[in-house]
């Protein structure tokens, strides 16, 4: 069954675009599920949708927050061993 139908704006009539892609957008549509995912046309990468972004925002965050602290860890230790971590 169709999932998704496309028109683009002829002069001034609206055409039915057969295939799922955005010219104009540089993009490929593509059905999943109760989803829709944007691909790139230049090289078909695929668009984050607004969970994946979150998620990956989060593990982003988490990350640095652990270089964080890995970082405080080696300079504590530079300083008990007699050596300035902010000096050049």
């Amino acid at each position: 069954p169709e999932q998704l139908r496309g028109y683009r704006l002829i002069g001034e009539e609206y055409v039915l675009n057969p295939e799922p892609i955005s010219h104009q957008l540089g993009l490929r549509l593509e059905v999943a599920g109760t989803l829709l995912n944007f691909y790139r046309l230049s090289n078909g990468e695929k668009l984050q949708t607004l969970p994946e972004m979150a998620q990956q925002a989060a593990f982003e965050r988490q990350r640095a927050e652990q270089a964080e602290q890995r970082a405080k860890r080696l300079a504590q230790r530079l300083r008990e061993l007699g050596i300035d971590p902010e000096e050049p």
